[in-house]
């Protein structure tokens, strides 16, 4: 046989394992190519037919960037067509997400379905232990977050701060579709918060409650959840703030704590928090993280030292935010100054925007029994005036 024979090898792309393998290979075949071109002409085809052989998306698991886009995008005829060509259903990026960890994100019911329908795992784990049920329910998409559960979605599965998706449920719907799916309303996080501690907005409270949802339950700092604070203005930044409706500053120094998450699909690079208020200074612990990624809770604690010339009673603490260098979002909460015991030092609970009145005095009763009282006098005169007029 002729070694100079063309044999038929196309050049495709292979994996770095292959072209190892292949390398190792060539070297052996010129070693043993001197005994003779019979034995170097089959090694040869051996080689090529290797060469030749489509490489398997399955063989790379990382290998469905597109597939994980068209997700994202809500692309259905795309995400048919690159499963059909072999991406791996559950190929992740570095953050672990799945092509359905973006479909649940951002609300693709239909491209949900069609991976669930080729194989897709619905209790894939993403970074800090993140389900696709979990995205759905943070971004508040009731309609996916109904169609994971009917698929295989554990409403029970624990983020990495032991929460549960309906620890982080957006709206009131999506309190429904977990509840009837058997959430348990009562679950507790690491940081020993139930659902209605979490709970984002009164729509989410109010669903939570009439589920059965326990107001008694207090965290390990002893705080219920009606003493909590969620500012909803952060969230169309894609924030989630969380911390004391109402901060204590009794005498010289003290600290509070407050709990960020990033509720959005990108991370927030260079991620700065800071704070001022006219009664105290504020310092803020972390002062900047290198990053806040998507699904990440951080607890900043802050630290307030009490003004020389403040006023002692309510007032604001103003908080900012910035991501890179530019302003992201401003919210402000409550810190009292007073020295003296107030109710809350107590563990009473401040209901809305109301106010405690002082207890009334015994002359505030006597009022009450005097009216009828004269009720009864001027009736019983009355009739007398007319029983002597007749």
């Amino acid at each position: 046989m002729d070694s100079s024979a063309s044999w038929p090898c196309r050049p495709i792309r292979t994996s770095p394992s292959q072209a190892r393998r292949a390398s190792l290979f060539v070297t052996t075949v010129r070693v043993r190519a001197k005994s003779g071109s019979l034995h170097f002409a089959y090694a040869l085809s051996f080689l090529c037919g290797m060469a030749s052989t489509p490489i398997s998306y399955a063989q790379d698991a990382s290998a469905s960037p597109a597939l994980r886009q068209a997700a994202a995008t809500g692309q259905t005829d795309a995400v048919r067509t690159l499963l059909a060509q072999g991406a791996p259903v559950d190929g992740k990026d570095e953050s672990d997400w799945t092509a359905l960890h973006f479909a649940a994100a951002h609300g693709w019911t239909n491209v949900a379905a069609i991976l669930l329908d080729r194989g897709a795992d619905p209790n894939a784990r993403a970074r800090f232990e993140m389900t696709p049920l979990h995205w759905a329910a943070l971004r508040g998409h009731a309609e996916v977050a109904g169609l994971l559960t009917r698929r295989g979605s554990r409403t029970d599965a624990r983020s990495a701060y032991g929460m549960t998706a309906l620890h982080l449920a957006a709206d009131d719907k999506v309190v429904a579709v977990l509840v009837a799916a058997g959430a348990e309303v009562n679950a507790i996080d690491d940081r020993g918060r139930t659902p209605l501690h979490t709970a984002r907005q009164g729509l989410v409270a109010k669903r939570l409650i009439d589920a059965g949802a326990d107001l008694r339950i207090r965290t390990p700092a002893g705080r219920t959840a009606m003493e909590l604070a969620v500012v909803e203005t952060t969230e169309g930044a894609g924030l989630s703030v969380q911390g004391p409706r109402l901060a204590r500053l009794r005498g010289l120094i003290s600290q509070a704590t407050l709990t960020l998450m990033n509720i959005s699909t990108h991370p927030m690079d260079s991620f700065v928090l800071t704070g001022h208020s006219p009664a105290c200074s504020v310092d803020v612990t972390p002062a900047q993280l290198p990053s806040l990624q998507p699904g990440q809770v951080v607890d900043f604690v802050l630290t307030f030292v009490r003004s020389p010339d403040a006023n002692q009673g309510e007032h604001p603490f103003f908080l900012s935010t910035s991501v890179a260098g530019a302003h992201l979002v401003d919210f402000d909460l409550r810190i009292n100054t007073d020295m003296r015991e107030i109710p809350e030092d107590s563990g009473m609970i401040r209901l809305a925007k109301g106010s405690i009145r002082p207890a009334p005095s015994r002359l505030h009763y006597l009022a009450y029994l005097a009216v009828p009282l004269l009720v009864f006098g001027a009736w019983f005169f009355v009739r007398r005036t007319r029983a002597r007029g007749e």
